[in-house]
């Protein structure tokens, strides 16, 4: 892995974005996002102090975007260390177990939810979520790279990330052009990517790797699997940046959401310039 000049890397917010998204270094990209949040903050703080409007809008939506790539890349590496640790305490038989029943539950959710994932996405790319493509050609890619059918789930959780920057676009274009004709298409396609990202998530929460290790080794594994976790990986490290950036969110509203107009002085009057408490 190369060293990045982090400062130098955000002066192109696309080259940072194609780099991180094109890493399936997870746990690289989490902290790699942990830093940049920390430079995006301290601009945002400097946009505040000399009431740069659109430099506040700018540097937030920037932050949000490695806020949720962070997010969702920790997820991914969390379900990769429970993978191995149920591999390691409880062998390769239980590991497998565990994956058809995900499979298994991700299936039977899938059909519950059908009527309502071909409103939000159609009837052609509803057969791809159940197939497990969400979209790109995984199983090939998987046959190709040596990986199984059952891990192709974690492609949920970047196929709602995807969901979500294509909304902060969305968010943009309506703060730049949503007038008119114009601004009905922007809010309708608004709507429907945000009901795309919510039956992503529900999906996802419904047939968590986690949940089904629970259901196939019982409670009393967990503890057993989280201690190994600790232990071996470096999951929480990862847990405490995510906290922390989290944690580091400016008290500031600035993104544009359908139907309300932004307005700027009076985030800025009630949110930063008291300090007092509120009652």
């Amino acid at each position: 892995m190369p060293w990045i000049d982090l400062k130098s890397a955000l002066k192109s917010e696309a080259g940072f974005l194609e780099f991180i998204r094109s890493s399936y270094r997870h746990g690289t990209v989490v902290a790699l996002c942990a830093g940049a949040i920390g430079i995006l903050n301290r601009r945002l703080e400097a946009a505040v102090a000399r009431k740069d409007r659109d430099g506040q809008r700018y540097l937030y939506t920037q932050i949000e975007v490695l806020r949720s790539e962070m997010h969702v890349r920790l997820e991914i590496r969390t379900d990769q260390a429970l993978a191995r640790g149920v591999l390691h305490l409880a062998g390769e038989a239980a590991l497998a177990r565990v994956h058809d029943y995900q499979r298994e539950r991700y299936l039977s959710e899938f059909s519950k939810l059908y009527p309502e994932i071909v409103g939000a996405v159609g009837v052609i790319r509803a057969k791809f979520w159940e197939a497990g493509v969400y979209g790109q050609d995984f199983p090939l890619w998987a046959q190709q790279n040596g990986f199984t059918d059952t891990q192709l789930l974690q492609a949920i959780q970047v196929s709602k990330l995807r969901a979500y920057d294509a909304l902060v676009e969305l968010n943009r274009e309506l703060e730049e052009n949503g007038k008119g004709a114009r601004s009905w298409k922007l809010k309708t396609e608004w709507d429907r990517r945000r009901k795309e990202i919510k039956l992503l998530s529900d999906l996802q929460f419904r047939s968590a790797i986690y949940k089904c290790i629970r259901d196939v080794l019982g409670e009393g594994f967990m503890p057993e699997l989280e201690k190994w976790m600790t232990l071996n990986t470096r999951i929480p490290h990862f847990r405490k940046l995510r906290d922390r950036s989290r944690d580091s969110k400016p008290n500031l509203k600035l993104q544009l959401l359908p139907g309300r107009k932004f307005r700027p002085e009076r985030t800025l009057h009630r949110r930063t310039v008291s300090s007092e408490p509120r009652a």
